[in-house]
């Protein structure tokens, strides 16, 4: 009997796990698109919600070309350390023409940057191809700050350079790259900006069906509306959804219902889910956050401000919906309410956050210490 497809912890490799690492079309053309004119990105997103796994998807639609994925939170703190495995795995990705390629620093060499700069500027590759750097988890990069905006000078020095041309960058990071992508002194400001959102209604569709078509599994038309919907289209939750359902169907001997959809929801998700207890964390330790979900949990309409730390940090919990708060899926919402309402829940005492804050239009809906600007 085949495993089960579907995989809620890590990422996703999308040469193996073709059947439940659905690609994000849209979004996928874009950043593809946009690399091989020349373009860099930075990819932002809450957790679990698949940037790694997006990461090595553009990788592997763009197999032609080398690729070098790095994870920087399993990287060399040292910066000596940290850009020699860079170049190691420059050189290891893509063919260079005989001789020397790599000129190794003396340990008295501080300037590790301008050593990496210059073999940026002087590497060789056998075919003309682009050679896209893929950093994620790039927070955890030594020296974050001098580090990429050693990578903007490679991007604005690129015409007087033409060596640098054939460098493309995807940088994948959570809320606190914000304030390096945005305004004139922000390091990394050149880079195209892609906010990673749910699954489409079509890829969560795709999500559901392929799989279970394969495993033989049937599921009543609304067990699968009551799946797409009460994730709305978030991946991860989607997968954890979905594994619990094949392993009692499997056990069972029989097809989904939408009693079952209920079920794994409350006696599997609500008690298991990782992701959900990131969400009980955050809100125990955000007044702000606290205050805001009760006002939407009370159906009160909340103007949305950009760049808000509810919409990334942590696990993401609020979303816009044209330009008004909204909880990123009916799951949340549905956990949230019941984590409130719950007598054991008892949150420390926090002052409300001011009413104009929250619900004046046109105004910013949250105190303006915790917007980024």
């Amino acid at each position: 009997m085949p495993g089960n497809p579907y995989h809620f912890t890590g990422p996703l490799d999308p040469a193996e796990l073709s059947p439940t690492c659905i690609p994000r079309g849209k979004e996928l053309d874009k950043v593809i698109n946009g690399l091989l004119d020349g373009d860099y990105w930075v990819v932002l997103g809450p957790r679990q919600i698949g940037k790694t796994t997006f990461l090595r998807q553009v990788k592997h639609e763009l197999a032609v070309h080398p690729g070098i994925y790095i994870d920087l939170e399993s990287s060399p703190a040292e910066e000596q350390a940290f850009y020699g495995s860079i170049i190691d795995a420059l050189v290891e990705s893509a063919a260079v023409k005989p001789g020397p390629t790599r000129e190794k620093t003396k340990d008295t060499d501080s300037d590790h940057k301008t050593h990496f700069y210059h073999f940026l500027k002087t590497f060789s590759p056998v075919k003309d191809k682009k050679i896209i750097f893929f950093f994620d988890e790039i927070e955890k990069a030594p020296g974050l700050h001098s580090f990429l905006n050693m990578w903007r000078k490679v991007f604005h020095e690129r015409m007087d350079h033409p060596g640098l041309k054939k460098y493309a960058l995807v940088i994948a990071g959570s809320v606190d790259l914000i304030p390096m992508t945005i305004g004139p002194t922000s390091p990394f400001n050149i880079a195209r900006k892609l906010y990673l959102p749910n699954l489409s209604a079509e890829e969560s569709g795709r999500l559901i069906d392929q799989p279970l078509k394969e495993l033989c599994i049937t599921i009543e038309p609304e067990a699968r509306e009551q799946l797409s919907t009460k994730t709305s289209g978030h991946p991860q939750l989607l997968q954890h959804l979905c594994h619990a359902l094949v392993e009692r169907a499997r056990e069972e001997h029989r097809g989904i219902s939408a009693r079952d959809v209920s079920r794994a929801i409350e006696e599997v998700l609500f008690i298991e889910s990782d992701n959900l207890k990131t969400l009980d964390q955050q809100i125990k330790a955000d007044p702000s956050l606290r205050e805001l979900t009760k006002r939407l949990l009370n159906r009160e309409r909340v103007r949305y401000a950009p760049y808000q730390h509810f919409s990334l940090a942590g696990v993401g919990p609020i979303v816009s919906e044209e330009n008004y708060c909204a909880f990123r899926c009916n799951l949340y919402e549905e956990f949230l309410g019941q984590m409130l309402e719950s007598p054991c829940y008892h949150p420390q005492a926090a002052a409300p956050i001011p009413a104009e804050n929250l619900s004046s239009p046109g105004k910013t809906t949250l105190p303006s210490e915790i917007l980024y600007h």
